[in-house]
């Protein structure tokens, strides 16, 4: 019953990030990208790039440092590695389906990888970690919620791609 609660979740969501790209007006998008490319044209950085991971790595350091998790080592690696399988290959098929433009004329830009995996990783720090304290999970969902402004801000997706995400 717990495995078809999760997939009832992860179809929701889904859904919801279709739904957004549909529903999402074009102009919102464009004027966040016109709002950016007014603001700070030039602007790049990688930080995104890096810290999408962090609060796996975070996750992993505390476990490895002996801070009691949630679970032992093997059910987190195993619960983990089928999230990552899990979410690696629902935002490729649907990135590939829709094949929609990046703002910098780049390809797959629905919905943002990187802010997807950001996420995916806050979910993990915050199932094994945050029922011990919930500022592990707010520190992760804010390096997530990072992730995907800088995604923006870095001229690699449009607003409606990082809410998907």
């Amino acid at each position: 019953m717990k495995n078809l609660k999760h997939i009832l979740i992860i179809a929701a969501l889904v859904l919801g990030g279709f739904s957004a790209y549909a529903q999402a007006p074009q102009h919102f998008d464009e004027d966040i990208w016109t709002l950016r490319n007014t603001a700070i044209p030039g602007f790049h950085c990688i930080a995104d790039d890096i810290v999408q991971y962090s609060p796996a790595a975070l996750m992993l350091g505390l476990k490895a440092c002996g801070y009691e998790g949630r679970t032992g080592w093997g059910q987190m690696l195993t619960a983990d590695a089928f999230t990552v399988g899990v979410q690696a290959l629902v935002t490729r098929v649907i990135k590939i389906s829709v094949g929609r433009t990046r703002p910098n004329g780049g390809h797959h830009s629905f919905p943002s990888g990187h802010t997807a995996t950001a996420f995916m990783c806050a979910t993990m720090l915050h199932k094994e970690y945050g029922w011990r304290s919930p500022w592990w999970s707010i520190g992760g969902y804010t390096v997530a919620a990072f992730t995907g402004v800088s995604r923006i801000l870095n001229n690699r997706h449009w607003m409606s791609d990082v809410a998907a995400g």
